[in-house]
């Protein structure tokens, strides 16, 4: 057994951790950015074709105390580091006394004999004056799935709308809504993960150059019914990037896209409630201009739907909450691309904000008030 750590955005590591668990993998206790787990190197590279909410995988291979040069060579020089052909150093120093990562690196490709094999990076953390080295076994980023091609300003990564799907508490046989698609980000990662598909299908990882596994092939298991996942946008030219994707994906016909303005979103008919989730403009990237407010009176004619809206931290969803009389159950915050958001999760939507307001008003009306 090795240990390895499965990296995802800092703020989502419950999510990739209920990942892990749920594919039968011995979480350690959680750190910032990620979770750590034990299996086998065979274990951990299969993984790659299951793991959604994970950006990539390293292997640890030690940590050893660093305060100076001499310790920091013996320490590499004690480390298994040819075995993995690297093929790069990324070194990042905090709190310690060695803080050039020039020099970090020039003695980790001193105890790699260089750095030109076929293999992944490695990754050197020096943090107070304790080094870990690992080697990434994933290469390309994990979120990068390969379909997604055509996508407009600060795109949402897939292993973050992967996350906040689990975040939200979706799972497949449940309905989703997705009133502001884009490039169809959320509906695609629902799609593959209610069909069962492999989400690493396609790709080729560093793990491949020191390590030979054989993929598990086999049809995905067949469902009675697709699921129910309905996308919408009022861009057209949104719509054809987001088919387009889905064709990439093979994923044609699973979900049901359509062209409409927001304020025009209803309820899908003949589907039950279920989750409404969306991406809305963060502000900085684009002007949201009257975006929160037409959320929030689309969000409560939704009757009996939970809700799930990614928006920035602070009052720039005032005008949301105002419209919908009411704020959220949960706030999942974390980092996307170096800014702080947060995931802001409401239940029963329509109902509860409903009774809010009675009450209010029966209180108005006992204390005299206009």
């Amino acid at each position: 057994m090795n240990d390895f750590f499965a990296v995802c955005a800092p703020g989502l590591e419950a999510a990739t951790r209920a990942e892990l668990k749920e594919l039968g993998v011995a979480v350690g206790p959680l750190e910032t950015g990620g979770a750590p787990f034990r299996a086998t190197v065979e274990e951990a590279a299969r993984l790659h074709l299951r793991l959604r909410t994970v950006v990539r995988v390293l292997l640890r291979l030690g940590s050893f105390e660093a305060r100076g040069r001499g310790a920091l060579a013996a320490g590499m020089a004690n480390l298994p580091l040819r075995r993995y052909r690297p093929s790069g150093v990324r070194v990042a120093c905090r709190k310690s006394k060695l803080t050039h990562t020039g020099l970090v690196a020039d003695a980790v490709r001193a105890a790699a004999g260089g750095l030109e094999g076929a293999g992944g990076d490695l990754y050197v953390r020096i943090d107070r004056d304790v080094c870990t080295v690992s080697v990434d076994m994933s290469g390309e980023r994990l979120g990068h799935r390969g379909w997604r091609t055509d996508v407009g300003p600060a795109p949402l990564r897939e292993s973050v709308a992967a996350a906040l799907l689990r975040e939200a508490g979706w799972a497949p046989g449940e309905t989703l809504l997705d009133p502001m698609c884009g490039s169809g980000v959320f509906a695609l990662e629902a799609a593959d993960r209610a069909l069962g598909l492999c989400a690493g299908r396609g790709r080729r990882f560093a793990w491949e150059a020191w390590l030979d596994v054989r993929r598990p092939v086999g049809a995905p298991p067949a469902r009675e019914e697709p699921p129910a996942i309905f996308a919408s946008d009022r861009r057209p030219e949104a719509l054809e990037a987001a088919r387009s994707h889905a064709a990439a994906a093979g994923l044609d016909g699973v979900v049901e896209w359509s062209v409409a303005d927001l304020s025009e979103v209803r309820a899908p008919k003949g589907s039950p409630p279920g989750l409404v989730v969306c991406n809305p403009p963060w502000g900085r990237r684009l002007d949201a201009g009257q975006v929160y407010l037409t959320l929030g009176r689309t969000l409560r004619r939704l009757k009996g739907w939970r809700a799930a809206v990614v928006a920035p931290r602070g009052d720039a969803v005032s005008d949301l909450e105002g419209t919908l009389g009411r704020g959220p159950e949960r706030v999942v915050p974390f980092r996307h691309g170096g800014q702080p958001v947060a995931l802001r999760l409401y239940d029963k939507l329509g109902v509860r904000a409903r009774s809010r307001r009675r009450r209010a008003d029966r209180r108005r009306r006992r204390g005299g008030l206009p």
